[in-house]
């Protein structure tokens, strides 16, 4: 029977240290980060903010 890969999800709100963490414990499992906000960047050839801007712009709050 194979190995199950280890996959881990961290979500919150902005400038909290996700990334941050997430590296650390990518690195200590032994594992490849991605980071989302990169990998939907690298994909629509655009940057988060703009996207944001975009889509998100015109909510009301």
């Amino acid at each position: 029977m194979g190995e199950i890969p280890v996959r881990v999800f961290l979500t919150g709100v902005g400038c909290v240290g996700k990334t941050t963490t997430g590296r650390a414990l990518a690195d200590l499992l032994c594992v490849k980060f991605f980071d989302v906000d990169d990998e939907i960047e690298t994909f629509f050839e655009i940057s988060i903010e703009r996207l944001q801007a975009r889509f998100l712009g015109n909510i009301r709050q």
